[in-house]
């Protein structure tokens, strides 16, 4: 016998609450089973409550991230100040690595990152592509 609550997170199924027994057939007490409910409902309202926090926790961060990011630019934005930055945005994209490279071809990198011969390539690449469409957007450089 088992008795299963679903965990609903924003309307959609996160997750389940299981119990099982294992000696034959057993009917739950209706008391039971309505405890174990409002224990389900607690839980879901908990886990949307922790959710919400995190969620505003992150966005806090991220506002703060990019405040720091724009005060590196300044009036006078070069890209070696931005490159300053680069370990903040690495750490904003929860990424391995970060490069930008500036148009007259110097290479900042933070963290892994491709060779310089590697990032000239697809620098090449998107220049052209940019040039072609206006916009060039891509989900994976391999």
């Amino acid at each position: 016998a088992s008795l299963t609550f679903a965990v609903i997170v924003k309307g959609k199924l996160w997750g389940l609450i299981a119990c099982h027994h294992g000696g034959g057939p057993f009917v739950v007490p209706r008391p039971v089973r309505s405890e174990c409910w409002t224990i389900a409902q607690a839980f879901n309202s908990r886990l949307s409550e922790m959710l919400r926090e995190e969620r505003e926790r992150r966005s806090a961060v991220l506002a703060d991230t990019q405040d720091k990011l724009l005060g590196l630019l300044g009036e006078d934005a070069r890209p070696n100040q931005l490159a300053r930055g680069l370990d903040l945005l690495c750490s904003v994209v929860e990424c391995n690595g970060v490069v930008l490279v500036e148009k007259e071809g110097c290479i900042y990198k933070s963290g892994t990152a491709p060779s310089d011969a590697v990032i000239r390539n697809i620098w090449t690449h998107c220049a052209h592509e940019t040039e072609r469409a206006g916009v060039y957007a891509i989900d994976s450089i391999s």
